[in-house]
């Protein structure tokens, strides 16, 4: 969460600067978007350790297996 003074003097600052500038500070802003881990970290991941009884999960993985692993020939 930004902290709203920060995003406040961003904003007035930002409304100083020519559109020039501020396109600089747009694409400055979307590299550094571009540099942040994505997916899921580990604990958030292991979070999920357990939820799943074995059963569900040989019942899930046969769906899997007869639903998603067949080739239709036909279709191209």
């Amino acid at each position: 969460m930004i902290n709203s003074q920060i995003k406040e003097n961003i904003l007035r600052d930002l409304n100083k600067l020519p559109i020039e500038l501020q396109k600089k500070v747009y694409d400055f802003i979307n590299a550094l978007l571009l540099t942040l881990p994505k997916g899921n970290s580990p604990k958030n991941v292991l979070s999920f350790s357990g939820i799943m009884n074995k059963q569900d999960a040989k019942e899930i993985s046969t769906i899997i297996e007869e639903g998603c692993e067949k080739i239709d020939e036909d279709e191209w």
